[in-house]
Order: C-alpha cells, then sequence, then structure tokens
C-alpha cells in the first residue's frame, strides 16, 4: 500500500477520481486512498470491496472527505469536473 507522505495533497476540491473503498470510518463512511492519501467517502461504507467513483469535497492536511457518484467506477481518473 502506498503511504501519502508529501507537503501537498495529491487531491483537490472539486476533482473526480475513480478508488476501492477499503475500510469504513468511525462515522459509517466509506475508506479509499488516492495516491496514498485517505478519503473519507460520505455514504459509502456499503460499498467495501467496490470501485466506486467520487468527488472531493474537503482536502486537510493528511486526510480529505468526498461524496459518492457512481459505484460502477471507471478507469478514468483526474478528471475535471
Amino acid at each position: 500500500m502506498v503511504m501519502y507522505q508529501n507537503r501537498i495533497p495529491p487531491v483537490q476540491v472539486g476533482m473526480e477520481y475513480s478508488a476501492k473503498i477499503i475500510n469504513t470510518g468511525k462515522d459509517g463512511s466509506g475508506v479509499c486512498r488516492v495516491s496514498g492519501f485517505v478519503l473519507f467517502v460520505r455514504e459509502a461504507a456499503h460499498e467495501i470491496g467496490h470501485h466506486v467513483r467520487i468527488r472531493v469535497t474537503v482536502v486537510r492536511d493528511r486526510y480529505g472527505f468526498a461524496e459518492l457518484i457512481d459505484n460502477r467506477g471507471t478507469a478514468q481518473l483526474d478528471r475535471e469536473p
């Protein structure tokens, strides 16, 4: 697993990504990584093990938040909204 270690987060608010939900957060959100950067995905806990399409909503220093766009996933990454 690639760990995020840079000072500049590899994601930006409003960007869309394809990611695999790997765990659940304490609040029931899904957890994924994009380039090693942890994102908590609202209402995606039921998608563990699946690739989903997400849009980043908040970026902090070491983690961020995203919303679920599509639960089918795609090969296209880093598309501008």
